[in-house]
């Protein structure tokens, strides 16, 4: 992988625009949800749930196998990302930079196209197609995305990525709680409004202990995760307590 870094802001959108126009060229692309060549790019809405059932979203900052940073952001099936060394002195020739614009499938396939940024003079301009799958760690308590290269053209260097954020400390947060119900009438999500924002809840009740009426008065202590956004908040909590208020 090569090369630089754009000269501003709006070198990268510009870019990445640019990119948005281009469309994914491996031959599967059609066969992995990807717009197919010949086509204009399109973001169709795409729900992404992992393992577990938890619904999730690839925004966010990735950490790569070298190092790098990449700054992702997803809008339904079209991912676009900026990524580049962590170190971006321009004394340093190895430093790089770079965009991507692709299409992600409903199997977790994501299929599309790269470039080198300049950032250094005489750097290397490389581009080519790209395709990654998404895996999951299901060793904590959410299921974690995780990126795995699994096909490229162009001399592309970085082969997996990580998210960068970590769970903050427990907060405390005082509100309203409220449900959405699927068609069954069962309780599909459990949402709190709290402060002005809303937040999905992560919280099991057992079957002896059911959550209380919607509307009540609620006190909860949790963490926010990262990246994660359901489908009826965009900000998730993971529950330590829930407590109901009198």
């Amino acid at each position: 992988m090569t090369a630089g870094r754009p000269r501003g802001i709006l070198a990268v959108l510009l870019l990445t625009i640019a990119l948005g126009a281009c469309t994914p060229a491996s031959p599967d692309a059609s066969a992995s949800g990807s717009t197919p060549p010949g086509e204009a790019a399109s973001c169709s809405p795409l729900d992404l749930n992992g393992p577990s059932g938890t619904h999730f979203l690839l925004t966010g900052v990735w950490r790569a196998n070298s190092g790098g940073r990449y700054y992702l952001h997803q809008q339904g099936s079209c991912l676009y990302w900026f990524g580049s060394s962590q170190d971006l002195s321009r004394e340093q020739g190895s430093n790089w930079a770079n965009i991507f614009f692709g299409h992600i499938g409903s199997d977790f396939s994501i299929v599309g196209d790269w470039g080198d940024i300049p950032y250094t003079s005489g750097a290397s301009m490389n581009s080519g197609t790209l395709s990654l799958v998404i895996d999951f760690d299901e060793s904590g308590p959410i299921d974690y995305p995780i990126l795995h290269q699994t096909g490229s053209t162009g001399g592309f260097g970085d082969g997996a990525w990580q998210l960068e954020d970590t769970l903050p400390a427990a907060t405390e947060l005082v509100g309203t709680v409220g449900y959405n119900q699927g068609s069954d009438q069962e309780v599909s999500c459990i949402w709190m409004d709290s402060g002005g924002s809303r937040y999905e809840l992560l919280v099991g009740f057992p079957p002896d202990h059911p959550p209380p009426a919607d509307g009540t008065s609620v006190r909860v202590v949790g963490r926010l995760a990262p990246v994660l956004g359901g489908p009826c908040a965009p900000q998730t909590i993971l529950v330590d307590t829930f407590e109901a208020l009198p």
